[in-house]
């Protein structure tokens, strides 16, 4: 049995891609009608000619064709280049003969492999190569002092050949890393700037960054194959965000804002903190399909600014009243799957709760979640449910209600009259 008020409460959404390049104002009225940003004397600042084979039926633009209608000078300060989304199928070589480029992004257009005379380009800063068929990079690759952000991502590499033998000095600058859905085994990458590192979805065994990253702040190498994290992880102060789901990992590191450990084979939780002075900043941590019991339960009490927790699918019977209780800034709570036989009524206690997902235990009792104001969606379904006690009020915020899969559940009419 189902009430619906609106829409359900969402999981926690994937990373979000990277920002695309700025966008290019409109041309003066005197230049032709092309996609270009241009200065106070009419040079090319900005040019975007992504997706213009989807408006052509002739070859896409490069800029070698385009001088001729510009002026050679035209492109003197070309700092950002965007021909994305088009069928190049061949590196566009006439680029870098453009010195003064800061910013390229070829992403999505058949290539197979990158001119060496990449090398050129020494102020690039940002180079989008995500989405080709790409196989391998060229040495030349590593002459960009300047580069600050790679993408990488839905390619065809099994190996990085001009990242494997990274050391400090290649792409001293490198602040971002995106090499995402490709089928790598291992992976180096400098730390010296490293803001930002995207691995996700590849078949890593092997992870090593040089120096500690000491301004990493973000890393996603979920679903690959590694079976533990490297010291250097737990020694990088600003990593806040950590998604190592869908691996082998046994054990966690701590000192982070959110934590993603769904999906490896945790059957233990470390402490909230190595010293009693310190305290944990821990506020989503996601670990859903592991092999956790309920000895787990009390080393979550000293994350006490822990807002998100998922929990589902792992082998939880019970949840201490006395644990929930420290648990006050709870609003987000999973906890389907397990073999729980009741919420505790200390939940109560946790006044910012908005939704608790409980399906699929044993539990017997409705809990007193109807009492907290912001509740907006409740799921008991699949439990051993038999009555449903709720307040003459119910939370004015309330969207969903899910109590299907209760066979021994028994509405009586003033209740049904309560949620119509």
């Amino acid at each position: 049995m189902c009430f619906s008020c609106g829409p359900a409460a969402s999981d926690l959404s994937a990373p979000s891609p990277p920002p695309p390049l700025r966008s290019p104002a409109p041309a003066p009225p005197s230049a032709v009608s092309l996609p270009v940003t241009w200065d106070d004397h009419h040079l090319a600042v900005t040019l975007s000619l992504g997706y213009a084979s989807a408006f052509s039926t002739g070859p896409s633009p490069m800029p070698s064709d385009l001088p001729s209608t510009q002026g050679s000078m035209g492109f003197s300060k070309l700092r950002s280049l965007n021909l994305s989304n088009n069928h190049l199928g061949e590196f566009p070589e006439a680029i870098c003969d453009i010195p003064t480029l800061t910013e390229v992004n070829l992403s999505c257009n058949y290539l197979t492999s990158v001119h060496s005379a990449v090398g050129a380009m020494h102020n690039l800063q940002t180079f989008l190569l995500d989405g080709n068929s790409l196989h391998t990079l060229p040495a030349e690759l590593g002459e960009l002092q300047q580069l600050s952000y790679l993408g990488l991502s839905f390619n065809q590499f099994s190996e990085l050949p001009a990242l494997q033998e990274l050391d400090a000095s290649l792409f001293p600058r490198l602040e971002v890393l995106r090499c995402e859905r490709n089928r790598l085994t291992s992976l180096k990458a400098g730390g010296n700037l490293l803001k930002g590192l995207y691995a996700s979805s590849n078949e890593l065994c092997q992870l090593e960054v040089y120096p500690v990253p000491g301004n990493l702040t973000f890393m996603d190498v979920s679903r690959n194959r590694l079976e533990s994290l490297p010291d250097w992880v737990c020694e990088s102060k600003r990593l806040e965000v950590l998604d190592i789901s869908h691996n082998q990992i046994c054990e966690l590191p701590i000192g982070l804002r959110c934590l993603n450990a769904s999906a490896n084979k945790l059957e233990s939780l470390p402490p909230s903190s190595l010293s009693e002075e310190s305290q944990s900043i821990l506020q989503e941590l996601y670990l859903t399909n592991n092999r956790l019991t309920d000895k787990c339960v009390p080393m979550l009490t000293g994350h006490c600014h822990l807002r998100v927790l998922h929990l589902a699918y792992n082998h939880l019977q019970t949840f201490p009243a006395s644990k929930m209780a420290k648990l006050e800034e709870l609003e987000e709570v999973y906890l389907s799957g397990n073999q729980l036989k009741a919420i505790p009524t200390t939940i109560l206690s946790c006044r910012r709760m908005h939704t608790l997902v409980a399906h699929s235990n044993c539990i017997q009792v409705f809990p007193e979640v109807m009492q907290l104001m912001e509740m907006k969606c409740v799921d008991l379904s699949c439990n051993e449910l038999s009555e449903v006690t709720l307040p003459e009020n119910l939370p004015p915020k309330l969207q969903e209600l899910d109590l299907t899969g209760n066979p021994r559940l028994n509405l009586d009419h003033k209740t049904l009259e309560l949620l119509k």
